[in-house]
């Protein structure tokens, strides 16, 4: 998130451009894919959707994991993944 927010410092709005925050396209661990989603001016959020191979392959509760400027945490199909 902080450089999301030293992004905004310095553009008319959040980016959804992951190069633009010098954040890989993937986590760290290769189980999710990331993305930043509908940033404007005031708001983006941040979605981690995950890969149906490897490790995450029998995972079917924790599919999307989102965060927002906020810091508010939703995920998808179950609401207790954070």
């Amino acid at each position: 998130q902080l450089n999301q927010e030293k992004w905004r410092a310095n553009n008319s709005s959040y980016t959804s451009d992951l190069t633009d925050l010098s954040w890989p396209a993937t986590s760290l661990d290769q189980h999710y894919g990331l993305s930043v989603t509908s940033p404007n001016t005031n708001s983006y959020a941040i979605t981690a959707t995950a890969f149906n191979t490897g490790l995450q392959a029998n995972d079917s509760s924790c599919l999307t994991m989102t965060l927002d400027q906020n810091n508010n945490k939703t995920s998808t199909p179950t609401s207790n993944c954070w």
